[in-house]
């Protein structure tokens, strides 16, 4: 009996430890698609400012789509 008490307290401390790390991951997963969007943004707009050899705008505005 003892020795299903011990492995029913593994079992859960392993599943309570498991459930932050797997919000984490999903987490990093989407941080890291939102950075790859923004990159693919940028590469864009760096190929539209090559294209029609123009100075891009001066200011950068984090966040805000011009």
């Amino acid at each position: 009996m003892q020795q299903t008490i011990e492995r029913y307290r593994r079992h859960t401390k392993d599943n309570k430890t498991n459930k932050p790390i797997e919000q984490n991951l999903q987490h990093l997963k989407a941080e890291s698609a939102n950075m790859l969007k923004t990159v693919e943004d940028l590469e864009v707009s760096r190929r539209y400012w090559s294209f029609y050899k123009i100075q891009p705008p001066t200011k950068i505005y984090i966040g805000v789509k011009i």
